[in-house]
């Protein structure tokens, strides 16, 4: 191989270097205001109607633990007639354990203050705080939830695409 054809070899690398490295440095422009955008919808406040909706899901969800202990609670306590007769007659507990775990002295399990009154409490902090400033929300939260989805798979598509121009890079014996 001539010099001439190991200049214009090495130019031609060089070329594809830097058409390579121009592209991967678009790639990190479209990266960074992807990451941005994101930044920006995950730290603004979510409006105070999808916050008591928050709430109010998140007081269902802790409250649902107690929803099965009272489901297993009524489905081993007897049920025949004659037990109920006499529980009835007797003024003794037909079912034991709605508020607690029947431990002296009773303190009220927070999953069932959440399961009996969840949407109380709900209703009470929303008309607490109906009045309230709250931060401006531009999206809802269900829409923040697929946009910022969205965003994600963006990022993992481009950063993929960027990781396959610095592997080619590497391969070429090339530095980033």
């Amino acid at each position: 191989m001539s010099n001439k054809q190991l200049t214009d070899a090495f130019n031609q690398l060089s070329l594809a270097r830097d058409s390579i490295r121009k592209e991967i440095g678009v790639l990190d422009g479209q990266l960074a205001k992807l990451r941005a955008n994101r930044d920006a919808l995950t730290s603004e406040a979510v409006s105070k109607a999808d916050f008591l909706e928050l709430l109010r899901a998140d007081l269902a969800r802790r409250g649902e633990h107690w929803a099965r202990v009272l489901r297993k609670g009524v489905a081993d306590c007897r049920k025949d007639y004659a037990f109920v007769n006499q529980a009835d007659s007797l003024g003794v507990k037909l079912l034991g354990g709605l508020l607690a775990n029947d431990f002296t002295p009773i303190v009220i399990s927070e999953e069932a203050i959440f399961f009996y009154f969840g949407d109380l409490i709900v209703d009470r902090i929303g008309a607490l705080i109906e009045h309230e400033p709250w931060p401006a929300a531009t999206t809802t939260y269900a829409e923040r939830l697929d946009l910022v989805a969205g965003i994600d798979r963006e990022i993992e598509k481009i950063s993929g695409e960027r990781e396959d121009l610095v592997a080619q890079l590497r391969a070429a014996g090339v530095a980033e």
